[in-house]
């Protein structure tokens, strides 16, 4: 994830769409690293019961794998945000 920013520092991204997703995961980095954590645990250890046969069945499932508890992180994160917004008081504008 890390190398991904590296790449991206600095770069023109044309695409609004591709910015959103980037903004969005920099923005909840910190949340998705805590419960990628959560995520390992309980997913990594699911599909070894299930589908480690060796080390060769293994590799085919790595990629499916890691972009599962990548995208199960930014789900829990996205609603650790969304919850958190809801709970804190609104910041009221002071007028001068």
């Amino acid at each position: 994830m890390t190398l991904l920013f590296v790449l991206l520092y600095k770069v023109k991204i044309n695409s609004p769409i591709f910015c959103r997703v980037v903004t969005s995961v920099s923005l909840m980095s910190y949340e998705m690293f805590l419960f990628s954590y959560l995520c390992d645990r309980l997913i990594y250890l699911r599909v070894i019961e299930w589908v480690y046969i060796d080390q060769n069945s293994f590799t085919v499932w790595f990629v499916p794998i890691t972009f599962s508890v990548l995208i199960v992180s930014y789900i829990l994160a996205f609603g650790y945000h969304w919850i958190t917004d809801m709970l804190e008081p609104k910041k009221k504008k002071n007028a001068i």
